[in-house]
């Protein structure tokens, strides 16, 4: 019996670990998204189980930078360091660090309204930086975290020059693209807004990062606007300040793509003028006597958007849109006020791709990263304003937005067209719009 036992356990095949044979980082940087994929729990193990707190640290580089998925799981089992403190930051936005720049078209769609928002324009100047040498780091820190982590610290520095230096030299264009983003947002900052400007320019070697930098631009300086309500004095010195950052801004990015420059300045207006109005006791125009003309598409979007919370249900097109009328003639009484906080509402959007016929019309940023389209005469703004307000409100004002279908200027109609099918899709007043004489406005109300 025990001959016959001896034999039965050695016919049993003892199953090697999946990672057995690719312990090596140059291997996990092969195979780490496939073993993530397949045998996490392998992957932490062995990153657990490696002594040498330099070959740990150079493992969960390895793996954390092809699958990011999978930091939130790795980061305890670091030391405190340069290596951790990476791995927290991507753990706390793993989303946005999954964008492929062999994969542009797919990182567009993640990205959402954003990217068309801050769309580069069609011949832009590409930005390479020339690589600086290897910073000094502690041995046991890897080489493409010490990069990363020595840049952002330059960028908080306001050493723009060296942080794109050292970003340039990290391998591979997605994390290049995640230094330069990563640089940007320690030099821009709610207490360095002077420095945001000039940071911008390393967005532009960010790759497909390069909207969401921008982005994180154009917020910080909209956060420094002042409330539509603030004394004489504070408003115009915050409005001119606010202008001339932006101008410096333009002077900066026109060099590489004029197109974009404008974009970002667009995107930082539409979102000032948002947190300007976001908690106005009483809308009023007291910002258009400090703006300049470009400002004045998001003023009476922001008044638009801020005057739908109070406005009475009832109340049609004519009206609504003579109401704002009515509150940007008059001026408030100047008070202690506060801008709203960034962040506190999310700006939804609806025009998240281009039908065909579409790709021609002037669009701009509506209180932030979603757009609209912009129209000459300052009347029919306004109208697509308060259209672009209802369809946010909560719930939506499904009869105002059916009340545009019937406006005698297309982009209008198209307008009325695109938000109701969005935001109650098989309505029966698209039927009619299917019909109507403008192809652009057929063809929204019948997606």
């Amino acid at each position: 019996m025990p001959l016959l036992l001896a034999l039965a356990l050695a016919c049993v095949q003892v199953r090697p670990s999946p990672v057995e044979g690719c312990e090596d980082p140059a291997c996990l940087r092969t195979r780490g998204a496939g073993l993530w994929d397949d045998a996490p729990q392998a992957l932490e193990a062995l990153v657990a189980g490696t002594a040498d707190e330099g070959l740990r640290n150079q493992r969960a580089e390895a793996i954390f930078e092809v699958a990011p998925q999978a930091s939130p799981a790795l980061c305890g089992l670091l030391a405190p360091g340069m290596t951790r403190a990476r791995c927290e930051r991507l753990a706390a936005d793993a989303a946005l660090w999954t964008l492929d720049p062999a994969r542009p078209a797919q990182a567009a769609l993640a990205l959402g309204e954003q990217a068309l928002v801050l769309a580069p324009g069609p011949t832009p100047r590409v930005v390479v930086g020339a690589p600086s040498p290897p910073p000094a780091c502690d041995p046991v820190v890897p080489s493409s975290t010490c990069r990363i982590e020595r840049a952002r610290e330059a960028a908080a520095e306001q050493d723009l020059a060296r942080a794109g230096g050292l970003c340039a030299g990290v391998g591979g264009p997605r994390w290049q693209g995640v230094c330069a983003l990563d640089a940007v947002r320690a030099a821009c900052t709610a207490q360095a807004p002077e420095i945001c400007a000039p940071a911008a320019e390393l967005c532009l070697s960010a790759g497909v990062h390069q909207a969401p930098c921008l982005a994180h631009v154009a917020s910080r300086l909209a956060a420094t606007a002042p409330a539509s309500e603030a004394p004489a004095g504070p408003a115009a010195d915050g409005w001119a300040t606010l202008g001339a950052r932006l101008r410096q801004l333009r002077l900066l990015l026109s060099t590489a793509d004029p197109m974009l420059a404008d974009r970002v300045a667009q995107r930082t207006w539409a979102e000032a003028l948002m947190l300007a109005y976001g908690q106005a006791r009483e809308v009023a125009g007291d910002p258009l006597d400090h703006l300049p003309a470009e400002a004045l598409p998001h003023v009476r979007a922001a008044a638009a958007w801020r005057l739908a919370v109070e406005a009475d249900p009832g109340a049609n097109l004519g009206a609504r849109v003579a109401a704002v009328e009515a509150a940007l003639a008059r001026r408030a009484p100047r008070r202690q006020a506060r801008p709203m906080p960034a962040g506190r509402t999310p700006v939804v959007g609806l025009w998240a791709e281009d039908l065909p016929g579409e790709e021609g019309l002037a669009a701009v940023a509506w209180l932030g990263d979603a757009r609209r389209a912009l129209a000459e005469d300052p009347a029919v703004d306004l109208r697509i304003c308060v259209l672009e307000a209802a369809a946010r409100s909560s719930p939506a004002q499904v009869d105002l937005l059916v009340e545009g279908l019937g406006d005698p200027q297309p982009l209008v109609r198209w307008t009325a067209a695109r938000l109701l099918s969005e935001v109650e899709p098989g309505h029966v007043a698209l039927a009619h719009a299917a019909e109507d004489p403008d192809p652009r406005v057929r063809r929204r109300a019948r997606r």
